[in-house]
């Protein structure tokens, strides 16, 4: 039976062979804690399946984590970010170099072990969800500092960034472990809610959470111009709070006293809560996803999980 501890070894050991620095670098970013959902979803879509390969679900597992760990590290040296999970971003502890080569390697190692572990369905799927990625990332690249950003615009990047590849995971763990093509269809749709949800909740804590709680500066969004659900639908009531919003947001404010505005004003205007609504249909959805699969430990933990991307704090 293969286990989250046992993903982290595997991990731990590849990083090991790669020389010191890079060693540095990968256990630094492992240690740092981090909910391991990618992984976990893998290794609970096997559950849906009748043979499990430990070594092959180990490695997938692993490289969807690895995948993970490197988009963390570029999308930091992009948004020039200094502090993740409380602790400084690898491009501020050594610098951005090492963060970009140390991410290539990570993005290297885990498509070798899906080449040599998954079947070339797994393999073109995970690679086409990667591609996305990069697609979604660029597109909010383009979209920053525009208040012009749609809720369906920001749907679509979101599916990009974080849903599409989320989905891909459960989907993963069920083909290596040879599911039924509906166990499969389902935790696919499952796993696209999931992330969704995940995404939005994600984007309400950056205005709405705790600094010490969410491990990472709040406000990131807006100081880098980038428009979130709650964003968007503030900007489409009427009234003195969205003339005082699309003030602050035009001349780009980022301080402490122009979040706690923007916060203030959209908490008042239902804008926050509108986003959280989306959050919870999208993992009400996915909970219903989970209906066509068999009852167990499994499919109680998926739910488990759709709950507590609502109520997470970081």
């Amino acid at each position: 039976m293969v286990d989250l501890g046992a993903v982290e070894r595997l991990i731990e050991e590849t990083l090991a062979g790669g020389g010191s620095l890079l060693r540095e670098v990968g256990v630094y970013l492992l240690r740092a804690g981090g909910k391991r959902l990618r992984p976990e979803l893998v290794l609970l879509g096997a559950r849906f399946g009748g043979e499990r390969p430990a070594a092959r679900l180990a490695h997938l597992a692993a490289a969807v984590e690895l995948v993970h760990m490197a988009t963390l590290l570029h999308d930091d040296v992009v948004d020039e970010s200094a502090v993740r999970r409380g602790r400084p971003t690898a491009n501020v502890r050594w610098d951005s170099q090492t963060s970009v080569l140390v991410g290539d390697y990570l993005f290297a190692t885990a498509f070798e072990f899906v080449s040599r572990w998954a079947a070339a369905d797994s393999w073109l799927a995970l690679t086409g969800v990667v591609r996305t990625m990069a697609e979604g990332e660029i597109q909010e690249l383009s979209s920053r500092g525009r208040l012009d950003v749609t809720e369906q615009d920001y749907l679509d990047r979101i599916k990009k960034k974080t849903a599409l590849f989320i989905a891909e995971c459960p989907q993963l763990g069920a083909m290596t472990a040879d599911a039924a093509d509906g166990c499969r269809e389902a935790l696919g749709r499952y796993g696209y809610c999931l992330g969704m949800a995940y995404q939005i909740m994600d984007d309400v804590l950056d205005l709405t959470a705790d600094l010490r709680t969410l491990g990472k500066p709040t406000g990131n969004d807006l100081g880098r111009g980038v428009v979130t659900l709650p964003v968007i639908h503030g900007l489409t009531t009427s009234g003195e709070g969205r003339i005082r919003l699309q003030r602050i947001l035009g001349r780009a404010g980022d301080g402490e006293a122009d979040l706690k505005a923007v916060a203030s004003i959209l908490e008042g205007s239902g804008s926050v809560d509108y986003a959280r609504g989306v959050a919870q249909e999208f993992a009400g959805q996915a909970r219903q996803a989970l209906a066509p699969l068999p009852p167990g430990p499994g499919r109680d933990r998926l739910e488990e999980i759709a709950r507590f991307v609502l109520v997470r704090d970081r």
